[in-house]
């Protein structure tokens, strides 16, 4: 568990990443794929230019082989 994840907090390690956050009126998070450099779609990280009004507060990597 990371508080205000970032990317470099998961660079080389692959699996699947929970970000949980606020801000979105419609959703608390994001789940995506992490192929230990890149998200298979939006990260949704901290100063991800994507994330409009979303404040990601934790983030955990499920590590697959």
């Amino acid at each position: 568990i990371v508080n205000n994840p970032k990317q470099s907090d998961f660079i080389g390690k692959k699996g699947i990443i929970v970000v949980k956050g606020h801000g979105w009126s419609n959703a608390r998070g994001h789940v995506t794929l992490w192929n230990g450099s890149i998200c298979s779609d939006q990260c949704h990280l901290l100063n991800d230019p994507d994330n409009g009004p979303f404040v990601p507060e934790v983030g955990t990597l499920w590590i697959l082989p």
